[in-house]
């Protein structure tokens, strides 16, 4: 066990050193940087952002609904609210703990970008591509109490896996888009928006590769890929089956 321990650490040790010195890793310590520099950007403003309605409303709603069992709300889907909980119970009932997560996904959206961008392009607009994420204005002065910055990073994640999936055909990466995909719609309503752009997207990856659309093994990976997505709708789903049927709708 103390040798597996130490060979991850030294693992680590060498990846960093190779990092911090190596020459073909210099796009990569620009890349730490920008990070760096994003967290702390995206910190002030969770400091420091004056309250918004969307602040005032998140923030209450949040409050208590993983002991309340609520299936969801009637402004969005429950898993942010869940996460916001979550947060509250380990910095308790703070603004920085409402703004918590936003900041992270925030944060992270920078060297996910970076990823999706090198996928089409070199590691030069890869980079560019962080840059404008790092120090964009919008996003930076979204980290607050709403559930933009996350369903963009689940929804953006979701399509970083499925490039990879439409790439090597391997089944697991359908279904890890697939649950990310769930994830960002159990977050927002706006995220099935996110995943017909990318069903669109596949239509023309398949087709600019010559390979056919609507073959019988891409009509049952569809089916899977939505189905799950589906599962992951059922809270907000039931939530408004139950409501609508209580006002005798």
């Amino acid at each position: 066990m103390e040798e597996k321990v130490e060979g991850f650490l030294d693992s680590i040790l060498t990846a960093l050193l190779n990092l911090v010195y190596s020459k073909d890793k210099k796009t990569e310590r620009y890349l730490v940087l920008l990070i760096v520099i994003g967290f702390i950007l995206r910190l002030i403003a969770a400091l420091h952002l004056d309250v918004l309605a969307d602040d005032m409303i998140y923030t209450s709603q949040s409050a208590g609904i993983a002991s309340a069992k609520i299936l969801s709300t009637h402004s969005n889907p429950p898993l942010f609210f869940y996460l916001t909980d979550f947060a509250y119970k380990i910095f308790g009932y703070t603004t920085f703990a409402s703004r918590f997560w936003t900041l992270i996904f925030g944060t992270l959206l920078i060297p996910l970008i970076f990823l999706i961008t090198k996928k089409f392009f070199d590691k030069r607009v890869a980079l560019a591509a962080a840059f404008f994420v790092t120090f964009s204005n919008f996003l930076i002065r979204m980290t607050f109490t709403e559930q933009s910055l996350v369903v963009f990073f689940l929804s953006f994640f979701a399509i970083y896996i499925g490039i990879f999936y439409l790439e090597q055909k391997k089944f697991s990466y359908l279904i890890f888009s697939a649950i990310l995909f769930g994830l960002a719609i159990l977050t927002k309503y706006n995220a099935p928006f996110f995943i017909f752009s990318f069903l669109i997207f596949s239509t023309y990856y398949l087709k600019s590769r010559n390979e056919k659309v609507f073959t019988s093994k891409n009509i049952k990976n569809l089916f899977v890929f939505l189905l799950i997505i589906f599962i992951f709708s059922l809270p907000f789903l039931a939530f408004n089956y139950f409501l609508y049927k209580d006002k005798g709708i």
